[in-house]
């Protein structure tokens, strides 16, 4: 029997006692209400829901999905997950405030000091304490990062890493007296002048334009240790007509069927679906070892579902493609991801201005060589003494093989390309090393990367008529 929107409603209801309150518009829209962030329950035709959370803070969503309720467990497991992320939301309410010195000690006791402080003048604060060994495991948690005395010389490095938190040097005077009150009021300022600061941030325009006879659908994974974003966009004859994003803390093979599920029941008239996604993808199939996909057939399944052609391309080459199709100068390049907590970086490979995907579409997988470059790698994820290890070790892959003309790099923890350049040199002389670009941003190229990739394969297609060779030749 089909589980129905009502009893989904029901069940809705009777689990938010203690956490949230429930309240319920003339359409049957459901609104879970805390002092912290707000949750949306949207029940749309054809039983496609949408599940959603906003930050009272800032206004950001911290969770969004939507689905097709059909079966229970599926329903209620995705309400579960939304449900456990609006409580860890009530723990991160405040604003997150961690100070650091070399040891830990000093500031653990400023910190106590600090949140007595808090507590008593009922601000919204929460303060804790690291020694910088181990501020790069525990400091991307908080909005406030504050350094005392002894490691001020590593300001400049913590807030490029840092970029989206305030990053604060602790004033010497303040922090010999543990003065609270002057820490407090210096905190409430920067606070202050950061809401209050204009973010500006410039679109590229494409190299060429993006007009074309198709209405795609692009569908961009990207994943790091924390958090799964999926990106989803359509382009009309190459204009962009939607632009959202899936939110979740974790992935499953059911989330495309959702996010699908939801596109198609809005979106009619799509000619393909272009799938970016971690792994190596090719003809239709993906092998993926952390999800457990071992020569999965996304493509065929999914065409056979939503009866559209649905073309895969790796994460990485998306972006690298979208890239170049967004930047001139860019016909040989390396495009290096490195995921946030792992050590399976990936990288997309331009030469004379193609993506080279090599035998099994497998060219930029290093994970291998880089682990063997890097005596126990695993243990160096999480500072960037040792994702600097990594990175270097990836970078001089590519610069021995194939001597590209720039690296365009994401990799959080290590920011700074000159660092990068000089921990290049110790191996290779300066006149091979290629420019080194740091993109803060991956979104913004993996769509439109995913979008001329399936131009390629639709634009082959129409010419010969037919898929051989293409993406989708079975095995």
């Amino acid at each position: 029997m089909t589980y129905t929107a009502e009893e989904f409603r029901q069940y809705i209801r009777e689990s938010g006692r203690g956490y949230y309150d429930v309240s319920e518009d003339e359409r049957g829209n459901l609104t879970l209400i805390t002092d912290y962030a707000d949750g949306q329950v949207v029940f749309h035709e054809q039983d496609i829901i949408e599940l959603i959370i906003t930050t009272l803070k800032d206004g950001e969503n911290a969770f969004y999905l939507h689905f097709r309720l059909e079966d229970r467990e599926h329903a209620l497991n995705l309400f579960t997950e939304m449900r456990q992320t609006l409580i860890e939301l009530k723990i991160k309410r405040k604003h997150r405030v961690l100070l650091s010195c070399s040891s830990g000690l000093t500031t653990s006791y400023f910190a106590s000091e600090l949140s007595k402080a808090a507590d008593t003048l009922r601000l919204d604060y929460e303060f804790s304490a690291v020694s910088y060994d181990h501020i790069f495991e525990k400091g991307f948690d908080y909005d406030i990062i504050l350094l005392a005395p002894q490691i001020h010389f590593q300001y400049e490095k913590t807030k490029q890493i840092f970029r989206d938190a305030i990053v604060m040097k602790i004033p010497a005077a303040i922090f010999a007296q543990y003065n609270t009150g002057q820490l407090i009021e210096l905190v409430n300022n920067s606070v202050k002048q950061a809401d209050e600061a204009d973010e500006n941030v410039k679109r590229a325009d494409p190299r060429k334009p993006f007009e074309n006879p198709y209405r795609i659908l692009t569908v961009g994974m990207i994943n790091h240790q924390d958090r799964v974003r999926i990106g989803y966009r359509i382009y009309d004859h190459g204009k962009r007509t939607l632009d959202r994003e899936v939110l979740k803390q974790s992935f499953s093979l059911q989330d495309l069927d959702d996010l699908l599920d939801y596109v198609f029941a809005r979106h009619h008239n799509i000619d393909a679906v272009a799938l970016a996604i971690p792994g190596v993808t090719y003809r239709g199939r993906v092998f993926h070892s952390d999800y457990g996909l071992w020569n999965e057939g996304i493509s065929f399944r999914l065409r056979d579902k939503y009866h559209v052609e649905v073309i895969l391309i790796n994460d990485v080459n998306a972006m690298a493609l979208g890239y170049y199709a967004l930047h001139e100068n860019s016909d040989d390049m390396v495009f290096y991801f490195q995921p946030d907590g792992m050590v399976g970086a990936g990288a997309g490979v331009i030469i004379d201005g193609k993506l080279r995907t090599g035998k099994m579409h497998a060219a930029g997988e290093v994970y291998n060589t880089v682990s063997m470059m890097v005596p126990d790698a695993r243990s160096r994820i999480n500072s960037p003494e040792g994702v600097m290890e990594l990175v270097t070790a990836g970078m001089l892959v590519y610069i021995s093989a194939i001597a590209p003309q720039k690296i365009v790099l994401y990799s959080k923890l290590t920011p700074d390309t000159e660092e990068i350049r000089r921990s290049l040199q110790k191996h290779v002389a300066d006149q091979y090393i290629p420019d080194i670009e740091y993109t803060p941003g991956l979104k913004r190229y993996i769509l439109p990367g995913a979008m001329v990739h399936c131009l390629e394969v639709l634009e082959g297609y129409r010419q010969s008529g037919d898929w051989s060779g293409y993406e989708h030749k079975k095995q």
